[in-house]
């Protein structure tokens, strides 16, 4: 195709080997990219905690879990997980919805914050 275009444009001949010259110089470029492309792909954390090793209180984009409800307690959310509580506990409750940014907690708020007071068993209600 290259080769047809210039020469129907432009009034001079390439040389034979230019056409498998200029595929295998894209192919040596592609190869380079890919390359430089594995190299400087992150590695993935080794997310294990060590067994008497302390959790970080700051986990980035990963949310808190049930396991992690001890760590999500020094955040200083209590009374945000009362308030909420209180909310579920009420006799005219029926539908809650649990809305912010994307990113400032909601999973780690229900999964850390407000399940595992719900399965304490003094626990007024369960939680599912």
């Amino acid at each position: 195709i290259l080769t047809w275009f210039l020469k129907k444009n432009f009034d001079f001949e390439l040389p034979g080997w230019y056409q498998s010259g200029f595929w295998l110089f894209i192919g040596v470029i592609f190869l380079a990219a890919i390359a430089i492309a594995i190299k400087t792909m992150p590695r993935a954390a080794n997310l294990e905690v060590k067994e008497g090793a302390e959790r970080k209180v700051i986990k980035g984009l990963r949310s808190f879990t049930l396991e992690d409800a001890d760590v999500f307690a020094k955040l200083q959310r209590d009374q945000s997980i009362q308030t909420c509580l209180e909310s579920l506990k009420a006799k005219e409750f029926r539908f809650g919805i649990l809305m912010g940014e994307s990113g400032c907690g909601k999973t780690s708020f229900l999964q850390a914050g407000v399940l595992p007071k719900l399965t304490q068993a003094e626990a007024a209600c369960r939680g599912i």
